[in-house]
């Protein structure tokens, strides 16, 4: 378990990185993720896939998001791998930095990219969520929802018909990795064949 997490994050990381995410940068971003951005003021979540919008255990968040929204709903850095530190007020980022940790609420399990967007050095959990994703094993009963209802155990038909066809579709042996994509913001969700169901989604804040 510990190494398909550590895989996880290693993916994530180098993926982010392809994708333009600055990861261990010091230098200030010359734009905030998500700045021109239009994200509606909203308690429920909307249909479009690009309103940066997520529900999580039923409450809804709009990346990026500072960590204290959703430390405040129980969410806490991950601790159950030995070796591995993810003590969240330990560590610190600094302005313009991407790190990404394991987060944990009473089982669940999620691996969040944060983002330093002030101008001092800061502990992690006093910065920013820019990006969530689920890691791609069985028995972590996530309650993740992304826009027009999308989540683990939806169908390949039910991705299209909420969103219409990707930016870009990748098939491999095992899964069909759909990318939506936009100016601020990418999304992938992958639908396992066999089972013809959503097994991992990501959702990330590009600068």
């Amino acid at each position: 378990m510990k190494k398909i997490v550590y895989r996880c994050l290693l993916l994530f990381c180098i993926v982010s990185l392809g994708l333009g995410l600055t990861a261990c940068n010091e230098a200030e971003p010359s734009q905030a993720p998500g700045e021109d951005v239009e994200t509606p003021a909203s308690d429920e979540l909307s249909d479009d896939i690009f309103s940066l919008m997520f529900s999580l255990d039923g409450v809804v968040y709009t990346l990026p998001v500072p960590f204290a929204e959703l430390e405040a709903n129980g969410w806490e850095g991950y601790d159950g791998y030995e070796g591995y530190d993810y003590d969240l007020a330990a560590q610190t980022i600094y302005p313009g930095q991407w790190t990404g940790a394991v987060i944990s609420n009473e089982g669940q399990i999620l691996i969040a990219g944060f983002i330093n967007l002030g101008e001092e050095v800061l502990p992690v959990n006093e910065s920013h969520v820019e990006a969530v994703s689920i890691p791609r094993y069985d028995g972590n009963d996530i309650q993740l929802i992304f826009p027009g209802n999308i989540m683990r155990g939806s169908t390949y038909e039910d991705v299209l018909e909420a969103h219409g066809e990707p930016s870009e579709r990748l098939e491999g042996d095992e899964s069909i990795d759909l990318a939506y994509e936009a100016e601020h913001v990418t999304i992938w969700i992958a639908i396992d064949k066999e089972t013809n169901s959503v097994v991992y989604m990501s959702m990330r804040v590009m600068d």
